[in-house]
This record gives structure tokens, sequence and C-alpha cells, in this order.
């Protein structure tokens, strides 16, 4: 499905979803997917079904220069700067006609903003699950994620057809699918928007106040909030989940499996089974 948004200046962006399940009311609200930099809404679909025979509807969104969205001009067409990006969530439920959501976060940077997003949107919020993604204000970005900052070397990442499977992959255990790595390498054998667009996203990103926002929001937040988390993580440290949950009073939940970064996607039966009870609460 797609949807129009207003980007930069006023012109339109398309935002690609997928939808699965009936949203009902009265009935659990939609679960919103978030993906993080580098991934798209493909890596939810296994999840959205499982959740689906549940009945809990769930919505994933491709944003603005990843998978079948736009992949608008930076500085042109859109703004990777914090508000433009949270900006996104907000635009994108209003043009579907949905109010209220369950949010669910993954992954790096752009999972950050949405986490931002949901706290500082609380009307808008019922709870948050947060997947493997980066929590204490000290956490480092992962190398490969360091190099989209580093001036000269960014233009030759931006340009590399196979990073964001090599980064997927390289956070779990498993080989990806061919099939998968398609997916994903797709939008950048296509185009340099969506690889310049990830530069520009981390240009405008300081990492470790976005990390500490969040953690202060959650810390005060009174929306309910669990993280779900694969200990076979190559990226994040579940020791540090962990803590972080202690710190925050934030429900902590070991994945069943060898689940590592993508969990979604490595085993979705067990991130189903960790959040279905909560999404139904």
């Amino acid at each position: 499905r797609e949807v129009q948004i207003e980007g930069a200046g006023g012109r339109p962006l398309t935002i690609y979803y997928r939808q699965m399940g009936t949203i009902t009311e009265g009935g659990p609200a939609p679960v919103l997917m978030c993906h993080g930099v580098l991934d798209h809404s493909w890596s939810w679909r296994e999840l959205m079904g499982l959740l689906a025979a549940e009945g809990i509807p769930s919505i994933a969104l491709d944003m603005p220069g990843c998978g079948y969205s736009s992949w608008p001009q930076p500085g042109f067409d859109f703004q990777w700067d914090p508000a433009s990006v949270k900006g996104v969530y907000s635009k994108f439920l209003d043009a579907i006609g949905v109010g209220e959501v369950s949010l669910m976060t993954q992954g790096f940077i752009y999972s950050q903003y949405a986490l931002q997003w949901g706290l500082e949107n609380p009307d808008r919020v019922r709870r948050v699950v947060g997947l493997n993604m980066p929590l204490l204000p000290e956490t480092a970005l992962p190398f490969p994620l360091q190099q989209y900052q580093l001036p000269i070397v960014s233009s030759f990442v931006a340009q590399d057809a196979m990073r964001a499977e090599r980064f997927l992959e390289g956070g779990s255990a498993y080989a990806m699918d061919v099939a998968d790595a398609d997916r994903f390498r797709e939008p950048f054998l296509e185009s340099m928007m969506p690889g310049l667009g990830v530069v520009d996203l981390m240009k405008n990103t300081d990492f470790p106040a976005l990390l500490q926002r969040n953690y202060e929001l959650l810390y005060g937040s009174e929306v309910p909030a669990m993280v779900a988390w694969g200990r076979q993580d190559k990226y994040l440290s579940d020791a540090d989940a962990e803590s972080f949950c202690q710190a925050t009073g934030t429900e902590f939940v070991p994945l069943a499996g060898e689940a590592g970064f993508l969990a979604q996607m490595d085993y979705a039966e067990s991130v189903k089974n960790a959040v279905r009870g909560f999404l139904l609460r």
C-alpha cells in the first residue's frame, strides 16, 4: 500500500507500508512497526502475519529513502533532521486515518527516533515494545554505521549496494536468504539517493544525545514498555539491555532460541510469543 505525506517545501512524499489484520474499534491497538537504518518493512512480514493470526493488527512503513517509499534528494525533497524524521510518524498515521497505536521498534537510528516520537506523543501510543536496539546512552555505533559520518569515506559507503544486507546479517547468527538479501539491496542498486539519505541522516544525528533523551523520557514515562531481546546479538549487549530495563522500570523478556539483532526475521515466532500478552493487556 502507498500513501502521500508532505515533505520539504510542501512537496509530496510517497510512503509505502504493509498492513495485516483488521483494525477494530475497541480491539487491540494496531502495532506500528518501525525499522532501523539500512532496513525496511520487509523484515517485519512474518511477525505481522503471526500477530494477525492472534487478532493483533499491525502496520509497517518504509521511511523516506528506504525500501519502496520515495527516495528523496537530501536537502531538497526531505530533510533528515530529527524533527523531520519524527514528523514522518505523525504524518503517516494521520494520512492512513489511525489515531492510537502500540509502538514496536528495532535497530539503529530510525528506531531511536521512533521511540522518542512515541514517548513525546503518549496520546498516540498505548504501549511500547523495543526489540534489539541501542538503549543505554553510552552505547557505541557499530563501525559500519560510523563510516557514514566520516568525510570522504561516507561518499564511498553510500554507493555500496550490498552494505545493507551485510550489516543486517552481521548482527545475527544466521546467513540471510538470497531472496531477502535481494530485497535489502534493491533500493541501493536502483538509485544513489537511498545511500545519500543514510549519509544525511547520520550527519544530522547526535547519537549519544538521542539515546540520553530517550533514557530520560522512558524513565519518566507512564506509557507501559517492554524490551524483548535476542541474546545472540553481535552488535548490542544483553547485559546493557537488562541494566537499562532495571534502571527505567521496563519489563525485560529474553527471546527463546538463537535470536540475534534482527530477531523479527530470524525468530518471529519467539517474538510473537514474547509480546502477544503485553500487546493484548
